[in-house]
């Protein structure tokens, strides 16, 4: 699958899940700031497949979060589409200072949803994407493939947020939830 497609496919699995509808971009995004802390705990280690991995649920998360704040999947779809065509244009000094780079758009992006800016989130989401898709290349990947194995990984997971915690399909719980969410 290609970006567009799987930012279609990541968007569609989380409204089906409650995610859009269920959640907040502030959460979201501390999400987001978890799963990017994976990504420096897998380049501390040495550990390629996390490092993707990692990157791919960051993607992931900021598609969810993005979508939240009204940003479509089309619009999405050109900001990581243009990230991965930019990393390959950059020059970067190492692990490290990609990681940093992303870490300082990351924080910005946090900021961007605490004051609902909207443009600005989209700005800075291309630019840490950009730096992602660097240090996935690095590891000798790409950010479509990144995104692409964590849509694989999560695409079958059936579950849906509720009151802001993700109820898994197996909790005893789940059925009557989701007659409660189909009634509402």
């Amino acid at each position: 699958m290609n970006i567009p497609e799987l930012v279609a496919a990541v968007v569609a699995w989380a409204e089906a899940r409650n995610l859009i509808k269920g959640s907040d971009p502030k959460s979201q995004t501390l999400k987001t700031v978890s799963e990017f802390g994976e990504i420096a705990s897998a380049i501390s280690d040495g550990n390629a497949e996390e490092v993707f991995d990692g990157i791919g649920d960051v993607m992931v998360t900021c598609i969810i979060a993005g979508t939240q704040l009204g940003i479509d999947h089309e619009r999405l779809s050109g900001l990581l589409v243009c990230a991965q065509f930019d990393s390959k244009i950059i020059q970067k000094d190492g692990l490290l200072f990609t990681y940093a780079d992303a870490a300082e758009y990351l924080g910005l992006m946090a900021d961007n949803v605490l004051k609902a800016q909207v443009e600005m989130y989209g700005t800075n989401l291309r630019a840490m994407a950009t730096n992602l898709a660097a240090l996935a290349s690095d590891y000798s990947s790409d950010l479509n493939a990144c995104l692409e194995g964590s849509y694989e990984s999560i695409k079958d997971r059936n579950g849906v947020m509720y009151n802001g915690a993700f109820v898994k399909d197996s909790d005893p719980r789940y059925p009557g939830i989701m007659e409660e969410l189909a009634a509402a």
